[in-house]
């Protein structure tokens, strides 16, 4: 019988596993809860499949990655009934895909086993190893690209909505009157100087600041110092 000897070979079977639960869910299209449920039953059967039921421990990397699932599902369920106004908030790009997952474990040398999602809106995840917790949260280029775009509008929307009150010219008092920029506004051109104003260091910002603002986080986070690009993906992480 083969071993897990070191934490490289953990990942790799893990990696293996949640592969082989991702090929399975996009076959039967089951919800992860359904997937943990049959599989719980079946898992030998499955393994037997995968050629790794000979590995020790592989029933529990199995455990792990559907327990992962099933905790996933029910956090995005538990997070919408909470929240009624999840689309309304400054981050909305969709949840993370397992991907996200797979860049986070590859940072932090761990497997998907010890990462969770606390808000799948804010891409916040919690990897635990060793006893040691560290929060981070993690957006690919594209969605990086969906904030910013969706700042420009916030922006524009901020501007537009804005009143300029006139009562004097030159020093001579007049009537006052009332513009709305939203009427004289070339909106083309107010977007294209908005663009060329907003820079990644901003839009940056806006992310970590929608993080502390969140009303769905009741705790302590730290601080959100740590800052890395890794294969296309941006994540900051508590220290």
């Amino acid at each position: 019988m083969k071993k897990i000897s070191n934490r490289e070979e953990a990942n790799k079977y893990y990696k293996l596993v949640n592969n082989a639960i991702n090929d399975f869910m996009g076959e039967t299209k089951a919800r992860p809860s359904e997937v943990h449920k049959y599989l719980t039953k079946n898992g030998v059967k499955f393994l037997k499949k995968l050629e790794l039921s000979d590995v020790e421990g592989i029933d529990s990397v199995l455990n792990d990655v559907l327990l992962h699932r099933r905790h996933m599902e029910d956090d995005k369920v538990i997070t919408f009934e909470s929240f009624s106004k999840l689309n309304e908030g400054s981050i909305n790009v969709g949840s993370p895909s397992v991907e996200h997952e797979k860049i986070l474990a590859d940072v932090f040398n761990t497997s998907l086993g010890h990462i969770d999602v606390l808000d799948p809106q804010l891409h916040l995840f919690k990897i635990s190893d060793f006893g040691k917790d560290v929060y981070a949260i993690i957006f690919n280029e594209t969605e990086v690209s969906k904030i910013k775009e969706d700042l420009k509008v916030k922006i524009g929307s901020e501007i537009s909505s804005k009143i300029m009150q006139i009562s004097d010219v030159e020093g001579i008092t007049i009537d006052p009157i009332k513009f709305w920029l939203s009427d004289i506004l070339d909106e083309t051109k107010l977007f294209e100087s908005i663009n060329s104003k907003i820079s990644s260091e901003m839009v940056f910002n806006f992310i970590k600041s929608s993080l502390f603002e969140s009303p769905s986080l009741n705790f302590d986070l730290g601080r959100f110092d740590n800052f890395k690009e890794y294969s296309g993906y941006f994540i900051w992480s508590s220290n």
